[in-house]
């Protein structure tokens, strides 16, 4: 299963929401400045950036608490689902509470979780 470094290893349960994950994405790097005497900015991009990566997810209020706690860390990321593991360092950037939901267990419980929002930034 997929995990962030040693410190946090995502449960099956844990799964991106389907339709948010859309996998690393390039992101442009550019320069915004105001050129001397001018009234507008022009914009310079500069090459392609960094990958980022969002996605969302139910966690329970402790694990939710536990990814939290990681924020602005870095550590390496292993992908979701490919034929071969993608694993990079990743930094991870924000994560948000987004709702408070009721889901199903396998059990046939039902349990409080939140729904998180997650911010990935990779070089």
């Amino acid at each position: 299963w997929p995990s962030f470094g040693t410190a946090f290893l995502f449960s099956r349960d844990e799964q991106p929401i389907l339709g948010t994950d859309a996998g690393w994405k390039r992101v442009m790097a550019y320069s915004r400045k105001r050129p001397l005497g001018s009234s507008i900015d022009s914009v310079v991009a500069m090459s392609l950036g960094s990958a980022e990566r969002s996605f969302e997810l139910h966690l329970s209020p402790a694990r939710f608490a536990t990814l939290q706690s990681l924020v602005n860390t870095t550590a390496s990321f292993t992908d979701w689902e490919r034929p071969t593991p993608d694993s990079r360092s990743a930094l991870l950037a924000n994560i948000e509470p987004q709702e408070w939901v009721a889901v199903a267990c396998s059990d046939g419980s039902t349990q409080k979780r939140v729904r998180t929002a997650v911010q990935l930034v990779s070089q």
